[in-house]
């Protein structure tokens, strides 16, 4: 019998293995493809995931609240603290008028202002020429 090298047993063995390599990989692809699809195990546990759903929704929705009837007493105490707070505080009510009066007033205002920081200006135009003039004088 003519007996087969042994680098060539190796090759063989070397060829054999990647091929289950391949095999292998194939299926963990397969099973990474089938961990990431929720629907199989939606369809794979169906009531866990109606469970965790209803159990989601009680905690997610906010619990309904019981309320008591008014106290009477009460409610006709803060009425009347409010009537006093109102009739303190309560802003001076104005009139057409007045608000007119305001608007021109203040309008003058700033007329007046605008002339007077252009007296200013003039002035102190003017001032400056003067000085600089009796500086080179002396």
């Amino acid at each position: 019998m003519a007996k087969v090298p042994e680098s060539q047993v190796i090759l063989q063995q070397m060829e054999q293995v990647r091929r289950d390599l391949d095999q292998d990989l194939e299926e963990i692809v397969e099973g990474a493809r089938g961990m990431g699809d929720w629907h199989a195990y939606v369809r794979a546990y169906p009531w866990v995931f109606v469970g965790s759903a209803v159990a989601l929704g009680y905690l997610v929705v906010p619990r309904r609240q019981v309320s008591k009837p008014p106290d009477v007493e009460l409610l006709a105490e803060l009425a009347e603290q409010s009537r006093l707070a109102a009739s303190e505080g309560a802003p001076a009510k104005h009139n057409t008028r007045g608000i007119l009066l305001a608007f021109a007033g203040n309008l003058a205002m700033r007329g007046i202002a605008s002339y007077a920081g252009q007296l200013v200006g003039n002035i102190l135009a003017a001032h400056p020429a003067s000085s600089s003039s009796e500086g080179n004088k002396s």
